[in-house]
């Protein structure tokens, strides 16, 4: 074997990789926790055997998750224990990890294409034989297999710098360069190909339920359609980076630690929320809690176009540093600016979604509500003026930023006069927001006193804490981000490292909330982990029920 370079065959840790494999393997850790509660669930679950072939699908699907987030997360794992215990990494087994984990990401790619076209055979070809297609899949899977071994056993491979593992072995020969080339474009054309697959089966399907009472079949089919869809088309997106990466490696281009971390990061994402994104859009629960729906879906899709422009910034920052080229400061500093725009409108909506639940539950009617459309109407207005004043103003001014370089801003008196307000929304808000569940909370166990109400009383504690969680956790990790604003408001500023802890909480705060709060809602927990759950039901309201 030849080296490019001269080493030890150990590897000792450095310090400035340690934060990425820390974070990266807890979050490994945390979706192969999740993955098995979906596999074991999904194993057990009466509701799924009625339905073999979404069975199948998730049964698959999350131990092949399960599978490459042990390989993902290895390799962090053993970095951050060598890097405490002062121990040396062996590279043999690190990089042998790494390669066949990297043979296993293949593999799962083309599983949702493979899905697709066996539920395409067994709906309407009747389960006739497949034997070109699973020959095909053999031959996929040798492919996926040559292209992780090969470098580990070939004469010709050598060790090569890599941020994970400090050093890898790879190959550069025209063999491995064809079956790279294949792996990328699989990565391309099997999301595409499963995608049309889709489409096909869904218009042959509802062409079989036009009647009126195939209504709730036809509807099924629809859902069906996006839970497949979703689980193709979220990887694709998500791997986009990392097909890009690997196009600029066929041009010489050497990767740094932060292209790794950024690839690493969406391909975990990519796996781990399809699930998440389904069960949240489609969960039948939802038709029964109209006032939850609301309340879920809101939040979610608030969050995912914040999250949107927060991380825009960074994309900027890392093809800007990657292509080698000059970030356009003054269109990066517009999507950070209407970010936290749109970050402090967010903030508003929890304590929104209490006061219409207020209005729905306890005073049971619309009168005089408008006042309160038009007092949402007048705080979106501030919080637009906050963001937008700076960009057009003529006496602004470029500051130093972490993300964009420099922003554009201004400190005149309406500037701050829209800070304070904006400071004392962010404070008030909860705070009310609070107080007023506990005011529902009151009011509706006044009207479940009676002993065959116990249930319902159970339920609105549970709605309680359910809308409090969403309150308060945000509110309180905001706390950071709220003394920051102080600082800027007296003219000082902090450092970096402190600007990054509040992002991180920001980022945290909007994640964790929805998911915590649905936790107390036992209904609701099917969402976050399988719809493998058989719940009891009954539309007496008045009868004593099997708990959920």
């Amino acid at each position: 074997m030849n080296n490019s370079t001269t080493f030890d065959l150990y590897y000792s840790p450095v310090e400035k990789h340690f934060c990425y494999h820390a974070i990266f393997g807890g979050y490994q850790i945390f979706i192969l926790i999740c993955n098995l509660i979906i596999l074991i669930k999904g194993v057990s679950s009466v509701y799924l055997i009625k339905m073999p072939l979404l069975r199948i699908n998730i049964l698959i699907l999350t131990i092949a998750f399960t599978i490459q987030s042990i390989l993902q997360g290895a390799q962090s794992v053993l970095y951050v224990f060598s890097f405490i215990f002062h121990k040396d990494i062996n590279i043999e087994i690190c990089s042998g990890i790494r390669l066949f984990g990297n043979t296993v990401h293949g593999i799962v790619d083309f599983i949702p294409f493979s899905l697709a076209v066996i539920r395409y055979n067994i709906i309407f070809r009747k389960n006739k034989r497949m034997i070109v297609f699973w020959l095909s899949q053999i031959l996929l899977v040798v492919i996926r297999l040559t292209r992780g071994i090969y470098p580990t056993v070939s004469n010709d491979s050598k060790y090569v710098p890599n941020g994970a593992c400090g050093y890898v072995k790879a190959v550069n020969n025209d063999f491995m360069m064809a079956l790279n080339i294949f792996s990328v474009s699989s990565e391309i054309v099997f999301p595409i190909v499963a995608f049309i697959i889709n489409i096909i089966i869904l218009k042959k399907v509802l062409k079989n339920f036009k009647k009126i009472e195939k209504e709730n079949e036809k509807k099924e089919q629809k859902q069906l359609f996006w839970s497949m869809t979703i689980q193709i088309l979220m990887p694709f997106f998500c791997h986009l980076p990392s097909i890009h990466l690997f196009i600029l490696r066929l041009t010489g281009f050497k990767e740094t630690v932060i292209h790794v971390i950024i690839v690493d990061t969406l391909n975990t994402i990519a796996y781990s929320s399809s699930y998440l994104s389904i069960d949240i859009l489609w969960s039948k629960e939802f038709e029964k809690m109209p006032l939850l729906k609301i309340n879920i879906r809101t939040l979610t899709i608030a969050y995912i176009v914040q999250s949107c422009f927060q991380i825009m910034p960074s994309f900027f920052y890392f093809y800007a540093y990657i292509l080698e080229c000059k970030i356009n400061v003054l269109v990066c500093s517009g999507i950070k600016t209407f970010g936290n725009t749109v970050h402090g409108t967010v903030d508003f909506i929890p304590f929104s979604l209490s006061i219409v639940r207020y209005n729905k539950v306890v005073r049971q009617t619309n009168k005089h509500f408008w006042i309160f459309w038009i007092f949402q109407l007048f705080f979106i207005i501030i919080r637009m003026m906050a963001g937008i004043y700076p960009t057009i103003s003529q006496q602004s001014t470029y500051e130093d930023d972490y993300s964009c370089t420099y922003v554009l801003n201004i400190h005149d008196f309406i500037m701050n006069i829209l800070r304070l307000l904006a400071l004392t929304f962010e404070i008030i808000f909860p705070i009310f927001g609070f107080v007023i569940n506990i005011i529902i909370l009151y009011k509706t166990l006044n009207m479940f006193k009676l002993p065959t109400r116990k249930e319902e009383r159970k339920e609105q504690k549970q709605l309680f804490w359910f809308m409090t969680i969403q309150i308060l956790i945000p509110f309180i990790l905001h706390i950071p981000s709220i003394h920051v604003f102080i600082l800027r408001i007296i003219g000082k500023s902090a450092n970096i490292m402190f600007l990054f802890v509040c992002e991180t909480l920001n980022t945290f705060a909007y994640s964790t909330s929805v998911f915590v709060s649905t936790l107390f809602v036992p209904k609701l927990r099917p969402i976050f982990f399988g719809i493998c759950y058989v719940n009891s039901q009954s539309n007496n309201r008045t009868v004593k029920r099997i708990s959920y």
